[in-house]
């Protein structure tokens, strides 16, 4: 189906009003296909192109033809050619690090459902956390190569928070369960800063590395201290919710040079702060998870804009997106809050 005809599609069903079950089941069928899109299609006039006589070829033949090209392509060279285009001619930044820390290949992608970068050679999978170093291990390889920050909350004085990716390196294991670490920034990070023998565990970011990397108010928070975060791929379903509901609206912003996104945070005090401008919706997914788990995801919140001499008008939405209400504001609406 090709793509704009698809996008009409579902902007036609989620405007019913009252959908019928079998319209509420079509829009959901739908909105399942907005985010794969079509590379080419197969039809009789190409086998006629080819010399052979279609007359009797049934639809259930093409259909067998086009699944056999798309097993063999994927099989072949999709992937090759994926990887070409998006590095080569999109420059598209690869998600760090880009080669296993056992074995050392290069075949290593990210597994949304774990969150972990898994390399396809030895199997081999670690995530993007921290892992505190202390002894009897010995972390002063660490600290020579200025890999990680120090830990001043440990009888060790060489205790060290490390990328998970540089201890499997380092030590070609997997470290202990309860020795992973995040660095948690502010206001979240004011949860951990209670009285409790549980507390004590946390420590707040004070060296200068630390400080420049996270910023103020940031605290290590040990992994199973923390209420569960989304996964990448819970993001990425997040995104995709809102990206297929707002389509119509997100073409438009994104060809308007004078619309524009923010990313912002609700504030303690129940005021807000941008975090993030952005041109695209594009730019916005990638920035989002970022600020989300900075912030957390309750708080984080994506606004259309347009020049404040010309406010956006007021749109007839319905619904909630992930658990989320929408709201207007004077010069733009809010698509995800």
């Amino acid at each position: 189906m090709e793509r704009e005809l698809l996008k009409r599609l579902h902007g036609y069903f989620a405007g019913i009003a009252n959908p019928t079950e079998e319209e509420r089941s079509i829009f959901e069928q739908l909105t399942g296909k907005l985010p794969f899109f079509h590379i080419t299609s197969v039809s009789r006039d190409d086998l006629r192109a080819r010399g052979f006589d279609v007359t009797r070829v049934s639809d259930t033949d093409m259909e067998h033809i086009a699944r056999e090209m798309a097993g063999d392509y994927c099989e072949g060279a999709y992937w090759d050619d994926m990887e070409a285009i998006a590095s080569q001619q999109l420059e598209i930044p690869r998600r760090p690090p880009a080669c296993c820390p056992v074995c050392g290949s290069e075949l290593v992608c990210f597994d949304f459902e774990s969150g972990k970068h898994v390399c396809q050679g030895c199997g081999r999978a670690w995530s993007d956390n921290y892992v505190l170093v202390q002894f009897p291990e010995d972390a002063s390889h660490f600290e020579e190569s200025e890999i990680g920050y120090p830990c001043f909350n440990t009888e060790d004085n060489g205790a060290r928070y490390v990328p998970e990716y540089d201890y499997i390196r380092h030590f070609r294991k997997d470290p202990a369960a309860n020795t992973f670490f995040k660095p948690v920034g502010w206001p979240e990070s004011q949860n951990y800063l209670g009285e409790t023998s549980i507390d004590a565990l946390c420590e707040p970011i004070e060296d200068e590395k630390g400080l420049a990397d996270f910023g103020p108010q940031t605290i290590w928070v040990p992994l199973c201290m923390l209420g569960k975060e989304p996964s990448a791929s819970e993001y990425k379903a997040i995104l995709d919710e809102v990206r297929n509901k707002f389509a119509d609206e997100i073409a438009v912003a994104d060809a308007d040079p004078d619309k524009w996104y923010e990313v912002f945070v609700t504030d303690d005090d129940g005021g807000t702060h941008t975090e993030k401008s952005c041109d695209t919706f594009d730019e916005v997914a990638r920035c989002f998870p970022g600020v989300a788990e900075s912030f957390g995801v309750d708080n984080t919140n994506i606004d259309i804009w347009q020049n404040r001499e010309s406010p956006v008008n007021t749109l007839p939405i319905s619904g909630k997106p992930q658990r989320r209400n929408l709201k207007t504001h004077r010069y733009g609406h809010s698509i995800y809050q």
